[in-house]
């Protein structure tokens, strides 16, 4: 009697023995799997954290508008002309226009106000007029800068949709022999950055940049810059805030001159828009 006592007793404390390290197991592993999950969760919490600042810092996505493509010559390390994709581009805050396009191991912006633009548009119709009436010298050292000097901002910097790096400066329009070719060209000294004011990481000034642009790819920038072409597109991104600049274009200036060759038919024309 005594012997079967003894041996219940011996059964009851082993299977309490075993139901008390099984829960330990059990809560150990609860805990470790517990553990596991909150470190992956602020893992993901400070990834988020961190994508999220940068993109504050850096990203200009939504900031533009993007139009057509077009393309443009930009010289490589070695000064051979190299092919790039040339995006028309809007700055709908500032009102303003212009392309983005890779330069070396960097992505630039130039954009242009309305005043601008038309500074542009008559330096592409000079150059096609000294183009097609055989005035474009070889021997012309000036060349580079014959039509002039045109306000610019840049915007630049690793890629398309980080450019923090900033300038305003004036911008060289000319021609420049290429081989037996004649391009139409870009050109602006290194610009200050004024993102450098912001961090000591930001580089001190832009590259030299220069841009070759052939007859049809002019063509094709002319047309897609033309005040009317980017006044409609403002309208039709936020018509409450855009102000409509007037069409002024050097083909109308032209069409006008010859009118006012007759002051009767000026004067009939006048009425005509009237109505």
């Amino acid at each position: 009697m005594i012997k079967s006592k003894v041996l219940l007793c011996l059964s009851i404390f082993t299977l309490f023995l075993l139901s008390a390290c099984s829960s330990t197991k059990s809560d150990f592993a609860l805990t470790e799997d517990a553990t596991e999950t909150l470190n992956k969760s602020t893992n993901k919490k400070k990834k988020a954290e961190k994508k999220q600042f940068v993109l504050f810092k850096y990203g200009n996505i939504g900031d533009y508008i993007s139009l057509d493509e077009t393309s443009v010559f930009v010289p490589n390390a070695f000064g051979v002309l190299k092919q790039k994709k040339a995006t028309v581009t809007i700055d709908p805050k500032l009102q303003e226009a212009g392309f983005g396009s890779p330069y070396l191991a960097a992505y630039y912006y130039l954009f242009w106000d309305a005043a601008a633009r038309e500074s542009l548009i008559k330096a592409i119709d000079d150059y096609y007029s000294d183009f097609e009436n055989k005035r474009l010298k070889r021997d012309n050292g000036n060349s580079y800068k014959i039509y002039g000097k045109i306000p610019v901002r840049l915007r630049w910097g690793t890629l398309s949709n980080s450019t923090p790096n900033n300038g305003e400066t004036e911008m060289n329009v000319g021609y420049k022999f290429k081989e037996k070719s004649p391009y139409f060209i870009i050109t602006i000294y290194p610009t200050f950055n004024e993102h450098s004011n912001v961090t000591d990481a930001a580089e001190k000034e832009s590259l030299m940049l220069t841009y070759y642009f052939t007859k049809a790819q002019l063509l094709d920038l002319k047309s897609m810059l033309d005040n009317e072409v980017i006044s409609k597109t403002l309208i039709d991104f936020n018509s409450d805030d855009v102000v409509i600049e007037t069409e002024s274009d050097v083909y109308d200036e032209y069409e006008e001159a010859m009118v006012e060759d007759s002051a009767d038919n000026q004067s009939e024309e006048v009425i005509e828009i009237a109505e």
